[in-house]
């Protein structure tokens, strides 16, 4: 399962009702894309989101302000 994770460059997680990403809890995937929208994110943790990234939807969520430490 670990090595099929390793895969994983797409992730939609929009309308979950999501209210915070752990730090570290999605850094470790070689993301392309991640889609948080529609959830109830008020703050994103240091280090909470893959480098890797080159698409990040966080529309309609709660964050007022993104620390530039976070991204």
């Amino acid at each position: 399962v670990e090595t099929k994770l390793n895969q994983l460059h797409y992730l939609y997680l929009d309308r979950n009702k999501l209210t915070k990403i752990e730090s570290g809890s999605l850094a470790k995937f070689p993301l392309l894309v991640l889609t948080l929208s529609k959830n109830q994110i008020a703050d994103l943790e240091k280090d909470s989101l893959p480098t890797s990234l080159n698409i990040l939807d966080l529309s309609n969520n709660l964050i007022e302000s993104v620390s530039c430490f976070t991204l």
